[in-house]
């Protein structure tokens, strides 16, 4: 993310205030990633509670960059005082997404019904060879 290199690069500033929220789906659906349409399909198999826990994670860090970034329009004009919101966010962002990262690569730890554990990972074999 561009708010990382905002501490070493304050003028960065205007370019991370144009970032705005997306949901998980529209992310990859606009990226360039070569396997946007797995990641978006395993997003919307997932159990719902994973999905759900994963969501509110995602939530966390909307809030957090949304109000970061309502701060660092006001210190605009206090560049130390911007570089340390930054630092500060960074710093709580990246447990944040050390959480999101867990949710999604946990997900198959998480205990689920069995019959929707069997159709979930069959989904997912059909959609590599898909992309094969």
């Amino acid at each position: 993310m561009l708010i990382n290199m905002l501490p070493d690069m304050p003028d960065m500033l205007d370019d991370v205030l144009e970032w705005e929220p997306k949901s998980y789906p529209n992310h990859f659906a606009q990226s360039g990633f070569a396997g946007r349409e797995m990641a978006i399909a395993a997003y919307h198999q997932s159990p719902i509670h994973v999905r759900g826990a994963f969501d509110a994670v995602v939530s966390e860090i909307d809030t957090l960059l949304l109000s970061t970034m309502s701060d660092l329009k006001r210190t605009r004009d206090n560049p130390e005082m911007m570089i340390n919101l930054a630092r500060q966010a960074l710093g709580d962002l990246h447990g944040l997404v050390e959480a999101a990262s867990g949710i999604i690569n946990a997900a198959d730890c998480v205990p689920v019904d069995s019959r929707d554990h069997e159709n979930h990972a069959q989904s997912t074999i059909d959609a590599l060879f898909a992309e094969a």
